[in-house]
This record gives structure tokens, sequence and C-alpha cells, in this order.
């Protein structure tokens, strides 16, 4: 079953709250969303919903988190990786970070990373081997 990323609520006759989900904050884990009340057919509010979700998928909506990437590296790796990882494996992801991630993207909100920029450094990765 797909997970829903959106929905649209009847407030009033032809009046929808239109509901895209942005995630979660990494550090409280509380559900983020951007609401925004369309007064039209469920048509027009399907049409808004459909054009939102694409501009989240895109990267054009903000995401959930204010953190910088660093942030949620050093937090993830403490957290999520060290205590589940081999030290050697532990050791491998910290210094892929250090080299690739974090100089690319590692100072900027985590909110506004697009799929673009993950591209762009894997690509990196893989061109230096």
């Amino acid at each position: 079953m797909a997970r829903r990323a959106g929905q649209l609520i009847s407030r009033e006759p032809h009046t929808w709250l239109v509901r895209v989900s942005l995630g979660r904050e990494p550090e409280t884990g509380t559900r983020k969303y951007r609401n925004k009340t369309i007064r039209g057919s469920f048509r027009e509010a399907q049409t808004h919903l459909n054009a939102k979700l694409q501009e989240r998928d895109i990267g054009r909506l903000p995401r959930a988190a204010a953190i910088s990437l660093n942030q949620y590296l050093n937090l993830w790796l403490t957290t999520a990786a060290r205590p589940r990882l081999r030290p050697k494996s532990y050791t491998d992801y910290e210094g892929l970070m250090r080299l690739y991630v974090r100089p690319a993207l590692g100072t900027g909100p985590i909110g506004a990373i697009t799929q673009f920029d993950i591209q762009s450094v894997y690509a990196r990765m893989s061109e230096l081997g």
C-alpha cells in the first residue's frame, strides 16, 4: 500500500484543506505539514494538491528540518550508525562523509538539499573512484 503524502479534507461546501507532508523533524520526530485552504471544487483542490506534491518531490518546497546536513550527520553517525556497524565500517562511513558529502552539502540546511544535489555528489564519488 502506498504511503499517503497529501490529504484533501472537506471543511465546508466547496472548501477544502490541502495538506502536504514535509517529513519529520530529525531531532523531535514530529511531523511537519504545509496546509492551504482552497475554495472551489474538489477537482481544483486535487489539482493544487498534485502540483504541491510535485514541487515537494523536485525539491521546491522546504523540508521539515532547518538544521544543517553536518549537524544531522553527526547525530546520525553517533546514534544510528555506530551502534549497529562494525568499527571498520563506521570508520569507512565517517571517511566517505568527510571527503565527499560534507564539503558539497554539509553547511546548508538539510531541507534545501534536492535530488539533483545528491546525484551530483554521487556522480563525483563515482568519477573519483
